[in-house]
């Protein structure tokens, strides 16, 4: 068995506000979860209104498949205009 988690940091261009950052942190979650049926939480950086630390993990007996995921993952958030992907972590372990 093999579980995966994932951490993308995102600065966020169109935040003025915490509330604006909770509006573009919404739409990215909610695009998330309908693209991958996995939860994605913010981590880090909560009380910063431009920086956010998002987090999803995956489980599965292949870890090619939590590779690919993952890439996939990293990918959708370079989609978004109004956030740039700043650091992004990824670690897979075996049990």
């Amino acid at each position: 068995m093999f579980v995966g988690v994932v951490k993308i940091t995102l600065f966020i261009y169109a935040s003025d506000s915490l509330k604006e950052k909770r509006r573009v942190l919404r739409s990215i979650k909610e695009r998330f979860r309908n693209k991958f049926n996995y939860p994605l939480i913010e981590v880090d950086n909560k009380e910063l209104w431009q920086k956010s630390t998002l987090g999803s993990s995956a489980v599965s007996d292949n870890d090619k498949y939590l590779i690919s995921l993952f890439q996939e993952i990293e990918e959708f958030f370079f989609k978004f205009p109004e956030v740039e992907v700043i650091e992004k972590e990824r670690e897979i372990f075996s049990f």
